[in-house]
């Protein structure tokens, strides 16, 4: 009877370390890798890393979207080594459709609580956005300025990661600082980081459409970039013959990372650029051979793509964009969009004190950019 009574207070105590341990495993958390599927990050902004050692992007309008179950927090971790040490981006991020919080980077954050106190019976979805950068930092070859996330931990019970709701298709967007949102909550009357208190680029027009097609959207938005002029913060101009990655920004995230089509086409393709070839009065002829160049070398990498070539808003540089159009008209899939004074209106230049649709004559205010959105998804 004794041996009988060690042997089922031994048994007793092995159950009881199998539960502790059980329960130490699961406060531990779950740690997930960038390359894990059901981590969804929008396609053309964000390099991940085929190992799931990193994701980075610096693009305004970036985004990626989690849902999971199971844990009471959520954990993003990063690595900004290299980044200005100064605010140099202003991100944020929404918990189950709840109130966008803002977060200013520096080089000095390691992490992000996204989410430090749920209810783990529930299932959670996070939205998380670059909402913009300082435009004039090397945005390119070092560079300064960007987002570079690690890996998400789950803490909880039971954490998992499940699919995200997305919606069906994909579009990507190539534009300039009109794009990436600048200026669309106004012109401050300061010299220091206007980039972070003006501009947002997840209210610009281009979410409108993406939200009226029903896609997920990549905005590849640059100040200052169009078919033949460089961006500010060191981006090479759109398109260039040699395709390298100090010339030519269309197939490359950065001088790093290059952008890879190969079975990896959205379904529908938008380019807008003429406005900062027309700021530099850059000859019809160079803007028509550069923007030819472009279209060709996107129908070639996309074959089956929907590719739309907008005239910018202004009206700029109509002449030689419409005829690239004439060029190309041949696939039906190949569509010209120009919104003609319905668009132009008040964005056809810089004027001194702005206009009522852009505190500067040329970037719509965020009202406006929600019209814009509308009309080019007619």
């Amino acid at each position: 009877k004794k041996k009988k009574m060690k042997d089922v207070v031994r048994l007793v105590l092995v159950l009881l370390v199998v539960i502790v341990c059980v329960g130490i495993s699961g406060s531990e958390g779950l740690r997930i890798k960038t390359n894990n599927p059901n981590w969804y990050f929008t396609e053309w902004n964000w390099y991940r890393d085929p190992a799931g050692n990193f994701a980075q992007a610096t693009n305004s309008g970036s985004y990626f979207k989690i849902s999971f179950a199971g844990a009471t927090s959520a954990e993003l971790i990063l690595d900004l080594t290299g980044a200005d040490s100064k605010p140099y981006s202003v991100v944020s991020w929404s918990v189950d459709d709840g109130p966008e919080q803002f977060l200013n980077l520096t080089s000095s954050v390691k992490s992000i609580h996204l989410a430090p106190s749920l209810p783990a019976n529930l299932i959670h979805n996070i939205t998380f956005w670059i909402i913009n950068s300082l435009q004039f930092l090397d945005r390119w070859n070092a560079p300064l300025d960007f987002t570079k996330i690690l890996h998400l931990e789950l803490d909880g019970p039971s954490p998992r990661l499940l699919p995200p709701s997305l919606r069906p298709t994909r579009l990507m967007v190539y534009w300039d600082s009109i794009g990436e949102g600048v200026r669309v909550e106004g012109c401050p009357n300061t010299a220091d980081w206007t980039d972070l208190i003006s501009n947002n680029g997840r209210v610009t027009w281009a979410f409108a459409v993406a939200e009226a097609i029903n896609s997920e959207i990549s905005m590849i938005g640059w100040g200052g970039q169009g078919y033949t002029v460089s961006g500010v913060g060191n981006v090479p101009p759109l398109w260039s013959s040699s395709g390298s990655a100090t010339t030519s920004a269309w197939n490359h995230y950065n001088s790093k990372f290059e952008r890879n089509f190969t079975n990896n086409c959205a379904e529908y393709i938008m380019c807008g650029h003429g406005t900062n070839d027309w700021g530099a009065r850059k000859p019809a002829a160079e803007v028509y051979g550069q923007a030819l160049g472009w279209f060709k070398a996107m129908r070639g990498a996309c074959p089956k793509s929907w590719i739309f070539l907008v005239v910018p808003f202004g009206l700029f540089e109509e002449e030689p964009i419409v005829k690239v159009y004439e060029a190309v008209k041949g696939n039906p899939r190949n569509v010209l969009i120009e919104l003609n004074g319905a668009g132009a209106k008040g964005l056809t230049g810089p004027v001194s004190g702005g206009t009522l649709e852009s505190c500067d004559g040329v970037h719509p205010l965020a009202w406006r950019d929600g019209q814009l959105g509308s009309l080019l998804a007619v």
